[in-house]
């Protein structure tokens, strides 16, 4: 913490977002005085950006200010069953990413080109070349 003035300011701010019409409402949480809006989230970010700064005579740039969307109880459950779902997904490719470098290894290394292991895995034969750069670097 450090002061401006008798005001004593956290180095980490949260603006709060709120959806009101066709419009983002914001707020800084530690400073409720703080506030401002924009027609889009990029506008309401660089808004409530300059307001802080302005209230805090601070570098706009300098400011770590975390975003906090409090959405409808729909629209929130559907955002975290994206980031799981996301989540999954992209452990998937990872095992999957895995298991073809392992596969590609296991063809060559049995004598293949890597032209006919890329026929044999579905893949281009440049494709087979990362994939054993990959399973090199695991």
């Amino acid at each position: 913490m450090y002061r401006k003035g008798l005001v004593e300011m956290s180095k980490n701010y949260t603006a709060v977002y709120e959806r009101e019409g066709d419009a983002w409402l914001v707020e800084i949480a530690e400073e409720p005085r703080v506030h401002s809006w924009g027609r889009t989230l990029a506008k309401a970010r660089e808004h409530i950006r300059d307001a802080l700064a302005l209230w805090l005579e601070a570098d706009p740039n300098k400011l770590d200010i975390v975003d906090d969307f409090r959405l409808p109880a729909a629209a929130r459950e559907s955002l975290q069953a994206a980031r799981a779902s996301r989540g999954t997904a992209e452990r998937a490719a990872r095992e999957s990413m895995e298991a073809a470098a392992r596969a590609a290894r296991a063809l060559t290394d049995m004598g293949l080109s890597m032209r006919d292991a890329a026929q044999v895995l579905g893949v281009s034969h440049q494709r087979v070349d990362q994939l054993l750069e990959v399973g090199d670097q695991a």
